[in-house]
């Protein structure tokens, strides 16, 4: 998935449900919440696209990286709220086959970030749809995760260091009741605050939102 194809995909997703739903309608926003996301990686090496070139004994992948995250969303302000995350992605590089069996080759990521997220519509009448802008940053562990099969046993071992890095996104949710929604967002990840470092690139998610407390949206 390129860059323009899933900026497309998400404007057209929130024209479509803004079109379906009463957007008018006042919907209570609570003040906290929770939201489970699952999501594509596209990073260098592996752009959204499956490519392979194997033979018998030795196979490379060029694919996007799948993961997944959980993150705290919680207000500050009438139009600003802070996003607590822990995520997780993983991403097959290659397998070599051997005569006691096959080794597995993956790059993995475990982003443990805060941000804060805008809400530029937020001070007006509440509705169902509530876009936002957001930016944050913190830890990414990076690493090297290598799968030994011997066909008797497996051996996983793995190799990871820390870098620091930052993000800036976009997003929508659309609240289905007062307590619970959908999330869509896109980010672009820059780890070790490179644009080309090996784990950097975008992260396209869609979620469950589920919300406590009491506090209207837009208000």
């Amino acid at each position: 998935m390129t860059r323009r194809s899933g900026a497309l995909a998400l404007a057209a997703g929130t024209a479509v449900l803004a079109a379906s739903m009463n957007v008018s309608a006042q919907v209570t926003r609570h003040g906290a919440g929770l939201i489970l996301r699952g999501s594509a990686w596209s990073q260098p090496g592996g752009q959204g696209r499956l490519v392979w070139q194997s033979d018998d004994q030795h196979t490379l992948y060029d694919g996007a990286g799948f993961g997944g995250s959980i993150s705290f969303v919680g207000p500050v302000s009438s139009v600003l709220a802070v996003e607590l995350s822990l995520g997780a992605a993983v991403r097959r590089i290659e397998e070599v086959k051997h005569e006691l069996g096959t080794d597995t080759y993956v790059a993995a990521t475990v982003p443990l970030l805060a941000g804060l997220r805008f809400h530029p519509l937020a001070s007006g009448r509440g509705s169902a749809v509530h876009p936002y802008v957001s930016a944050g940053g913190g830890p990414y562990w990076v690493g090297d995760v290598v799968e030994l099969d011997s066909g008797a046993s497996e051996d996983v071992t793995a190799d990871f260091r820390h870098e620091l890095g930052g993000y800036v996104g976009a997003g929508v949710d659309v609240m289905i009741t007062g307590w619970f929604g959908l999330n869509f967002d896109v980010k672009r990840h820059f780890v070790d605050f490179r644009t080309h470092y090996e784990r950097s690139g975008f992260e396209y998610s869609t979620g469950l939102m589920f919300l406590w407390g009491r506090r209207r949206y837009g208000r």
